[in-house]
C-alpha cells in the first residue's frame, strides 16, 4: 500500500510555495520543482518525528478548504491541457499561478519521495 498527499503550488511575488494539503506543511522555491523538493524535506521531518514519538495521528493536519478548491481547479485545468495538447509535464506551465501534483508519503526508513502526476 502507498499513501500519497495532494500538493498545491502557489506562485506569488516571484516565488513558489508548495502546500501539502493533508499535512498543512509548506515548501518554498524559485520554481515549483524547487518548492516540491523543499516540501519533501519538511514532510520527511514530520513523518520521522511522528514515527520516533509514536504520534502518527499528528501527521495529518488538513490545510484550509480554499487551498483544496484551488488544487481541484488546477488539477482539472492540467488534465484538460494534458488531454487536449501534446504536453506531458506534471508541473506548472510558465505563467501559471497554481499547480497541482501528488507526492508519495515516505516510509519510516526515510525512503525517497516520488512526485506522481
Amino acid at each position: 500500500m502507498q499513501f500519497s498527499m495532494r500538493v498545491l503550488g502557489v506562485h506569488e511575488d516571484g516565488q513558489w510555495c508548495a502546500i501539502a494539503l493533508e499535512m498543512s506543511l509548506r515548501g518554498y522555491g524559485d520554481t515549483f520543482e524547487d518548492a516540491l523538493e523543499d516540501l519533501q524535506d519538511a514532510v520527511e521531518a514530520q513523518v520521522s518525528f511522528a514515527v520516533q514519538h509514536d504520534t502518527l495521528d499528528s501527521i495529518w493536519v488538513a490545510a484550509e478548504p480554499h487551498y483544496v478548491e484551488l488544487y481541484q481547479q488546477s488539477r482539472r485545468r492540467a488534465l484538460r491541457h494534458y488531454l487536449e495538447s501534446e504536453g506531458d509535464s506534471m508541473f506548472a506551465d510558465e505563467g501559471d499561478d497554481y499547480a497541482a501534483s501528488d507526492m508519495l508519503l515516505p516510509k519510516s526508513d526515510h525512503t525517497a519521495f516520488e512526485a506522481i502526476a
